[in-house]
Parts: structure tokens; C-alpha cells; sequence
């Protein structure tokens, strides 16, 4: 099962290779949406991290910096 995994990888990786770069970023942005709407300790880490380093900002903003970041980690 592994063997299957590890091939499933490695052509998902050669796919997104022959891909243009414009849409690589653009996926890239896809999966950090994705990723920013699936509760998990990361994201709670980083909710946490924000309101610490930006007190003034409201929820809605830290919200907003929340998902701009998981879209660029996705990049």
C-alpha cells in the first residue's frame, strides 16, 4: 500500500511540474483556502499567534490575515 502511495505522489508532483506557473500559484492559493476551512490545531495556532501580535485588530481582520496566510503557505 505504501508502494501505491508513493507512486501516486511522485506522478501528482511530475504533473503539477508540466503545469504553467500561473497555475501552480493558482493551485497552490486553491489548497490554503482548503486547508484554512478544515479546523485543526495549526490553525488554531496561527488564530492564536495573530491576535497576540495584532491585539487592535477585530476577529473579522484576523480572520482575513488567517486565510491570506494559509493561501501564501499554500503558494
Amino acid at each position: 500500500m505504501q508502494t501505491f502511495f508513493n507512486h501516486l505522489s511522485v506522478s501528482l508532483l511530475r504533473f503539477v511540474l508540466i503545469l504553467p506557473y500561473a497555475w501552480i500559484i493558482q493551485l497552490g492559493r486553491g489548497l490554503g483556502w482548503i486547508v484554512a476551512h478544515i479546523p485543526s490545531d495549526r490553525q488554531r495556532v496561527v488564530l492564536i499567534n495573530l491576535r497576540l501580535c495584532f491585539p487592535k485588530l477585530s476577529a473579522k481582520e484576523i480572520e482575513v490575515l488567517a486565510l491570506q496566510h494559509w493561501q501564501l503557505f499554500g503558494r
